[in-house]
């Protein structure tokens, strides 16, 4: 009989109580451990105790990781105390406040930059602002585009009458240029373009600057 054939009967037996006990009195403590401190033992042994581990694992995450999340964040980021909420909102009530007081007071700066200078107050929205040098920057923005056009409005008149710009028959001598740089002067070149636009124009284009 060979040892397969052995094998077989046992195999084919091993619900025999003669040939169970027989079986187990190969199986002492002592062989068990050397078996399992062998190679061949941790073989067989890791992967059943990875699978331990791993369920062990999860089933430890599903029962503790969402509190333990919970109460990183919560040490983490405390909820605002009731009178922490309401420091918060005067907080932002004030800040509101004082930004709609911000504004009120650059319109009404711009309004009295437009004003000095002749312009509709209806321009008050092309240069809002939300300081004094956005406003400065924005106004002259605004005016370099305003006599752009004017410029554009009294060269097509010329055209349109097939002449070009000449010097005003009965010039006054003594009418001041207010584009000239001793004579600058930002309301008086406003209500000229509008009364005389030949005259301004003949103004802008002689001035030296």
């Amino acid at each position: 009989m060979t040892l397969e054939d052995v094998k077989q009967f046992i195999q084919d037996n091993k619900d025999v109580p003669e040939v169970k006990a027989y079986v187990l009195g190969f199986v002492t403590p002592d062989r068990v451990k050397d078996f399992l401190d062998s190679d061949d033992g941790k073989k067989f042994l890791q992967p059943r105790l990875d699978q331990y581990f791993a369920k062990g694992l999860e089933t430890w995450k599903n029962n503790n990781l969402e509190k333990l999340v919970e109460d990183k964040i919560q040490e983490k980021y405390p909820a605002e105390t009731e009178q922490e909420k309401r420091i918060k909102a005067l907080e932002q009530k004030l800040a509101q406040e004082e930004n709609a007081r911000k504004r009120q007071e650059m319109e009404k700066k711009a309004i009295r930059l437009l004003t000095e200078n002749k312009y509709p107050v209806d321009l008050v929205d092309f240069i809002h602002a939300s300081d004094d040098n956005e406003l400065e920057a924005k106004f002259q923005s605004l005016k370099a585009t305003l006599e752009g056009w004017a410029k554009e409005v009294v060269d097509g008149k010329y055209k349109e009458a097939g002449r070009s710009p000449r010097k005003p028959e009965g010039l006054n001598e003594g009418v001041k240029n207010p584009w000239s740089k001793e004579n600058w002067n930002l309301t008086e070149q406003g209500r000229m373009l509008k009364d005389n636009p030949e005259l301004a124009k003949y103004f802008k284009e002689n001035t030296r600057r």
